[in-house]
């Protein structure tokens, strides 16, 4: 389950952070910084530490708006249920959408279960519940930058999407 919060984090914050230049508008200090000056890997991964950590707390706290003020406003996120991300057929929300994503009983085919390739046709709810944020993941005994943490029996191809 690790893997499929780990490439929300990625989708939102590759999204937000495009080429270490194009973070969302709530962060515009930030994007002067790394506009003006050259980061250290130690003040990148600080930097991107922090907004993952605000990230997972709106995960835990199933807080919505507060996950919106991450999503790219013009790419939005991407939602990959495995480890494979594919372009072509997961769901992608605007920041809108996730504000109020968990206002709609819709049900969304979110791809394919990892192992089974069962369909995954669930309400945002039900996906967040069963697969997204199963357990205290700000207790996560391991933190990696650039780096898979975890393994599965599908294709990961997160660091080159």
């Amino acid at each position: 389950m690790i893997r499929y919060l780990m490439n929300l984090l990625l989708g939102i914050l590759i999204a937000g952070l495009g080429c270490g230049i194009e973070l969302s508008a709530s962060t515009n200090v930030q994007t002067s910084l790394v506009q003006t000056k050259r980061m250290t890997s130690r003040e990148v991964e600080q930097l991107v530490g922090n907004r993952a950590r605000a990230v997972v707390v709106a995960l835990r706290d199933r807080d919505m708006k507060a996950l919106s003020s991450f999503v790219h406003p013009k790419k939005g996120v991407r939602f990959s249920p495995s480890a494979y991300v594919n372009p072509q057929s997961d769901i992608v929300f605007t920041q809108t959408q996730v504000k109020n994503l968990f206002t709609t009983q819709k049900r969304y085919a979110w791809g394919e279960s990892d192992g089974s390739g069962a369909l995954i046709r669930l309400t945002p709810k039900q996906y967040f519940s069963q697969f997204l944020y199963q357990r205290d993941y700000l207790k996560s005994p391991k933190i990696a930058f650039n780096q898979v943490i975890g393994e599965g029996n599908t294709v990961n191809n997160v660091l080159e999407i």
